[in-house]
């Protein structure tokens, strides 16, 4: 996969809902990511896009084709 820019990060990004660092500090994570990449895509477990931004959330659960 070609790394992509993605609202300030590359895609795909560094995160695993299974870490340590998220663990410790969930609230901080998605803040980052709400910030920086409201929509990416992450290797970690096989694979998946994270959606943080609640307008980005909402307007995928109203369009799941994209």
């Amino acid at each position: 996969m070609v790394a992509m820019p993605v609202a300030g990060k590359e895609c795909p990004i560094k995160f695993d809902h299974n870490s340590l660092e998220h663990s410790a500090h969930p609230a901080d994570v998605y803040r980052d990511l709400r910030a920086t990449a409201p929509v990416a895509w992450t290797d970690s477990n096989g694979g998946y896009w994270v959606v943080s931004g609640h307008a980005e959330l909402a307007e995928a659960a109203e369009h799941p084709e994209i």
